[in-house]
């Protein structure tokens, strides 16, 4: 006769099959019933998980067969497992060139335009190509172009998604040989006026006196 056994039936003890299948929510699958083919039962993980042993190491991609895609998809953002051996920790990450990341749901996505942004028309190459500071006011993904391009002091200015037009008042400077401090300085008193005031023309400012008197010498 042939003999058989069904190790995930017939097997009663304690660490056989069955139980040792069953205490785990597996399933006991036993692939060759001989009589000289004795433990080679297998525990096989419940859908969607997948993997096999005795038990099985039961492991799923929540971006693949649980909700996590979806969920993700729906924000308009990638799902990423990042370890498929444990259960809820998925997470939805923002596609570029926002970034954040949300475990268990969408994200909350920022941007700031003067980091991420890499276009040669976009925020950090039109800031520094002028020789301005790129600022971020708001770095939500809902608020974008507009970032702000400021001018370097002592230059004063700023602008909107776009490079400034840069004010350099030279009789605004402090410094002791700088031109307010020149005329104010000077005996009579006098008045400093710059008739530029742009970062292309320096060293044009004037001390004027003060009417009645009259006279003007312009910065050597």
């Amino acid at each position: 006769a042939i003999c058989r056994i069904d190790e995930c039936t017939e097997a009663a003890c304690a660490t056989c099959a069955k139980t040792t299948c069953s205490d785990a929510g597996q399933t006991c699958h036993d692939p060759d019933t001989h009589d000289d083919q004795l433990n080679d039962w297998v525990c096989t993980c419940p859908a969607p998980y997948s993997g096999t042993g005795q038990p099985a190491a039961c492991t799923v991609d929540e971006c693949v067969d649980k909700s996590g895609s979806d969920t993700c998809t729906v924000g308009h953002q990638a799902c990423v497992d990042p370890n498929i051996a444990v259960d809820g920790d998925w997470y939805c990450e923002c596609e570029a060139p926002t970034v954040g990341t949300q475990v268990g749901g969408v994200s909350a996505c920022t941007v700031d335009e003067c980091v991420e942004m890499t276009c040669d028309s976009c925020a950090k190459a039109t800031c520094t190509g002028a020789g301005q500071t790129c600022v971020e006011p708001d770095d939500s993904a809902e608020k974008l172009w507009d970032w702000e391009c400021v001018c370097v002091a002592p230059a004063t200015g700023s602008a909107t998604a776009n490079a400034a037009t840069c004010v350099l008042d030279e009789c605004t400077y402090t410094c002791g040989t700088c031109a307010g401090t020149a005329c104010s300085g000077a005996m009579p008193v006098q008045d400093c006026v710059d008739p530029m005031k742009t970062e292309a023309a320096t060293n044009d400012w004037e001390c004027r006196c003060h009417a009645p008197a009259t006279g003007d010498a312009v910065a050597a």
